[in-house]
């Protein structure tokens, strides 16, 4: 084992990090014994040899590549993914499960894979069985699979033999408290009760003919959540209750639900609506809507699943990574911050006890926060480019001399000197202390600024809700053309001399209000003289 450069680097967890020809090297210090592992990124980079490493002030770690380049370790320490090269069936995932033996159960629309002691995983042949799309793993080890249009299956892993039921397309499978197996399909609702040998169709109220289900979920008291066609449905002790548009849902068509240990619900849609959360108190039902609109902290509309982690925080799948809410404000997770994809699949997210597990469309991915979480900085921000009309200026200080009348209208770029959360990152741009639109992203157009001096500040704020310790900042001063300087001037000298009042039509523009002044001032000139 050697390097091309010889530097190691330490990681936030005191690990040793090493580069070399076949990886990095890296000791694990929370192991009683010194051990080491090999970390082949050949999947990521496209080669294995690493010449350098380095470990920046906010724990990122960086890689000098042999004849590649520099890369970042994305989500170091906290996210971990595989694909179909570790084993998965597919790298597609589509449903995420944890058995009573504290393996995890991986399915696909290719079958359903398990994990190993290696940290991979094998594939679990289901003879029928192609697209699994909700796994339920029950007491006694056996496995309860939504298998789309293979219906439900009851699979025993200590014997394989497996156990078919046609109820349709089934989407979604749900074992509760009482070790009943609830069955959504596109077809209907089925439910089986322990011991049974056939499951019952089930038409709670508003059930009509055709109406399908996509998801159910039990919280904390038992009470069990049905999302269906027709609305989302309640069941508490034998009573069915059914909340819809006229309770202030956005639609009808339920996609998920996550109830929160305080009675209140959450629920995403079928169309890309936003999330809404439903609290109950005296006997009435209020709905909060969240959408992407309200620059809340979600990246999208369309929700794909609903989760809460055991600290309480719900995770909300969508197309554009996952958004975390923790009661107080959202936080973003995509491929930037280590989630290997950042579109989610239906179904495919599991709580475990120390993180999260989030299936996307290219591979699975695994949370775990660090046990001494990094303490936020500040982030600093800089501004990158500023352009009066067509002519570009240095982006800091003072902008020396006076800018053109004509060239009043400001274009400035700015940015975050941060890679933590980054996607998280908001600015705040004042104009002389007068707040500006919120920017979308990392440039703001200003137009038309006054004649005058000016002074031009830009924040940045972390998803922790972080300022700046110190804005960017340019100042600058906006010629005054002379019809604006020398016209006013003159017509308070004329009204001073002589007491006539000169009026200029108030629907003119200011440019032309002052061109008509200058007109008339110099008309009165001439005639005083003459």
């Amino acid at each position: 084992m050697h390097s091309t450069i010889p530097t190691v680097a330490l990681d936030l967890d005191g690990n040793i990090l090493v580069p070399t020809d076949g990886g990095l090297a890296r000791e694990k210090s929370a192991e009683p014994t010194a051990a080491w592992e090999f970390v082949n990124i050949n999947q990521d980079t496209g080669g294995e040899a690493i010449s350098a490493v380095l470990a920046d002030h906010e724990g990122f770690i960086w890689l000098g590549l042999e004849g590649s380049g520099l890369a970042r370790w994305l989500g170091y320490g906290e996210w971990q993914s595989w694909t179909q090269q570790e084993g998965l069936s597919r790298s597609s995932v589509w449903s995420i499960a944890k058995g009573n033996d504290s393996r995890i159960w991986a399915g696909t629309r290719f079958g359903l894979s398990v994990s190993t002691v290696d940290n991979k995983w094998k594939a679990q042949p289901l003879p029928g069985i192609e697209w699994v799309r909700s796994i339920a793993p029950a007491p006694d080890g056996s496995v309860w699979i939504a298998a789309d249009t293979a219906g439900i299956a009851h699979f025993d892993p200590e014997t394989g033999s497996i156990r078919r039921f046609q109820l349709g397309t089934a989407v979604h499978v749900l074992i509760d408290h009482q070790q009943r197996v609830w069955a959504s399909t596109r077809q209907g609702l089925f439910r089986l009760q322990p011991g049974g040998v056939s499951f019952e169709r089930l038409a709670p109220f508003g059930t009509s003919a055709d109406e399908g289900f996509g998801f159910a979920t039990a919280d904390t008291s038992g009470q069990i959540w049905i999302a269906g066609d027709n609305g989302l449905l309640q069941y508490t002790d034998e009573t069915w209750h059914r909340l819809t548009t006229k309770d202030g849902l956005k639609a009808n068509a339920v996609a998920h639900a996550a109830p929160a240990v305080d009675g209140s619900v959450w629920i995403g849609y079928r169309e890309a609506l936003g999330l809404t959360h439903l609290s109950f108190r005296n006997g009435q039902v209020h709905a909060q809507h969240v959408t992407l609109a309200d620059q809340a902290g979600l990246h999208s509309d369309k929700s794909i699943f609903l989760e809460f982690d055991r600290s309480g925080r719900l995770w909300a799948g969508t197309d554009h990574g996952v958004d975390v809410y923790d009661q107080t404000r959202w936080r973003h997770f995509g491929r930037a911050d280590g989630l290997i994809w950042d579109d989610c699949n239906d179904h495919a997210v599991l709580a475990d006890d120390d993180g999260m597990w989030i299936g996307t469309s290219r591979g699975l991915s695994r949370y775990r926060p660090r046990q001494a979480p990094v303490s936020p900085i500040a982030p600093n921000v800089v501004l990158t480019a500023v352009r009066f009309g067509n002519q570009s200026m240095a982006p800091s200080g003072v902008i020396p001399g006076a800018i053109p009348y004509n060239q009043r209208d400001l274009y400035v770029q700015f940015a975050a000197l941060t890679f933590a959360q980054d996607s998280g990152i908001a600015f705040e741009v004042r104009l002389d202390s007068n707040k500006m639109p919120q920017p979308r992203g990392t440039e703001l157009n200003i137009a038309a600024i006054d004649p005058g001096a000016h002074t031009l500040e830009v924040m940045a704020r972390n998803s922790r809700g972080i300022y700046s310790v110190e804005p960017a900042r340019i100042e600058f001063t906006i010629s005054t053309p002379w019809y604006l300087s020398v016209v006013p001037f003159c017509l308070r000298r004329w009204n001073q001399r002589t007491g006539a009042n000169i009026l200029v039509a108030s629907h003119a523009s200011p440019a032309g209000r002052a061109r008509a002044l200058g007109k008339s001032c110099c008309r009165a000139h001439s005639r005083t003289l003459a």
